[in-house]
């Protein structure tokens, strides 16, 4: 593993991230919906404020486990489109001990799969199925 070749390295923190692209529904679904509909309510006033053609994200952070999740919702170049990206962060602890640190970096990769359920639980809840 590279953590090895590079044992003398400094690594401070470890991010893995999942994106996905979401193509809402042709009955009219779009990003504002799934916001005001499933993620937050917002007052319908608040999207008076801006024109037809704004587009609407969020950003979400809570901790899971040991590490910190940031969920983004965000629009996407066309319409009806929007990226779901899931960064699991965790920090590494500061140690001299070369072993110590890269064990530390394994155990965040070693649970890669767990964020990876996590994040699909977390879009089925969003989006459905």
């Amino acid at each position: 593993m590279y953590t090895e070749a590079l044992s003398e390295t400094r690594y401070v923190s470890l991010g893995i991230n999942f994106v996905w692209k979401y193509q809402a529904s042709d009955q009219g679904e779009d990003l504002i919906d799934l916001i005001k509909n499933k993620v937050v309510k917002v007052p319908k006033e608040f999207f008076e404020k801006f024109s037809e053609q704004a587009r609407f994200g969020f950003a979400i952070s809570l901790p899971f486990n040991s590490i910190n999740v940031t969920i983004r919702l965000e629009p996407h170049t066309t319409e009806n489109q929007f990226l779901m990206d899931f960064n699991f962060h965790g920090d590494i602890p500061k140690t001299e001990d070369s072993q110590t640190r890269i064990n530390n970096i394994e155990s965040i990769l070693d649970n890669s799969n767990k964020f990876l359920k996590k994040a699909e639980e977390i879009m089925v809840i969003l989006i459905g199925d």
